[in-house]
């Protein structure tokens, strides 16, 4: 969508591009970034000085996606060892109550 702003602004004066795409970039974080946190920042309002980092996380974050993306194929199945399971418990013979000949053993 900017992009589709910019080339419909194009043959504007400079100024007047500058002032569209400033405002442009107000209203998608404001109108689309804010309302996201709104919820949080309604209950939490001591967390409102966090906001400044909010931002700045989201760029860290999609960077570490971003390598994990391209670091993706030096991770296979084979490289993957399951953890041994514990040895299986050896089972207890029933309580003589169960045994068979015992009443009430046929339940």
């Amino acid at each position: 969508m900017t992009w589709l702003l910019w080339k419909s602004i194009a043959d504007w004066s400079a100024t007047s591009q500058q002032l569209t795409m400033i405002l442009w970039v107000l209203w998608v974080w404001f109108m689309v970034k804010i309302p996201k946190y709104y919820v949080h920042f309604r209950r939490y309002p001591q967390d409102l000085v966090l906001f400044i980092l909010v931002k700045p996380f989201g760029y860290f974050h999609n960077f570490i996606k971003l390598y994990a993306l391209l670091t993706l194929h030096k991770v296979s199945v084979s490289s993957y060892h399951p953890p041994q399971p514990w040895p299986r418990p050896t089972r207890r013979p029933a309580p003589s109550r169960l045994r068979k000949g015992v009443v009430g053993a046929d339940r």
